[in-house]
């Protein structure tokens, strides 16, 4: 699995440390230094990062799960296996999350999807989106997370969300969008030692 990591100058040092440091994952990085914005800069990572294998994309604003390198190949196969297309690792704050998250449900599906912190695009995901960049109306979505929920509506592809999230947002980075980052742009079901846990049972 390829990591490519959206980010703009200003926080490299940050995401670098979190995602090479941290988290020990090689990545790819996109930095925005023309401030094109997030749509216009995922668009270009969409044509230039499209790989036959699935792609990790991350953007610069998160907190990742530990350990988050060793549970990719279980996600990967389960993927394939169950033909998901879209994978989100962020768990974001809404009812149906939570309700999912109460059930003890680990892989759920998230219909309406919105947010590009975390997310696995498989193969073929990845070549449906590089084409679509080339012909997209820039009047028609105002983010890069709506441009993704146009091609999955498109193309009828259905999306599903990791329980609990592996990625937190962190909202004290300013946006560069313009949002205002309050708590209710976290998710309420981060574990950042999930992955340890599981790993320590597994070798129990």
């Amino acid at each position: 699995m390829k990591t490519v990591v959206q980010c703009v100058d200003k926080r490299f040092k940050y995401i670098y440390n979190e995602v090479e440091n941290n988290s020990k994952i090689d990545a790819i990085y996109s930095i925005d230094y023309e401030k094109k914005g997030a749509l216009k800069s995922f668009l270009k990572m969409a044509k230039e990062y499209k790989f036959n294998e699935y792609k990790l994309h991350l953007q610069d604003d998160i907190v990742i799960a530990d350990n988050l390198k060793d549970y990719l190949p279980k996600l990967e196969s389960y993927m394939q296996n169950k033909e998901i297309h879209l994978l989100s690792l962020f768990a974001p704050n809404r009812k149906l999350v939570l309700e999912q998250y109460n059930e003890g449900k680990t892989i759920a599906p998230f219909p309406n999807y919105l947010w590009l912190q975390a997310s696995i695009f498989s193969p073929m995901l990845q070549q449906i989106m590089s084409d679509e960049a080339d012909i997209y109306n820039e009047d028609t979505f105002n983010g890069a997370d709506t441009f993704v929920a146009y091609v999955l509506k498109k193309y009828k592809i259905k999306s599903y969300l990791h329980l609990p999230s592996l990625v937190q947002h962190d909202t004290n980075i300013k946006s560069t969008l313009g949002h205002a980052n309050s708590k209710n742009r976290e998710s309420k079901v981060f574990d950042k030692d999930y992955i340890t846990k599981l790993l320590k049972n597994k070798n129990d």
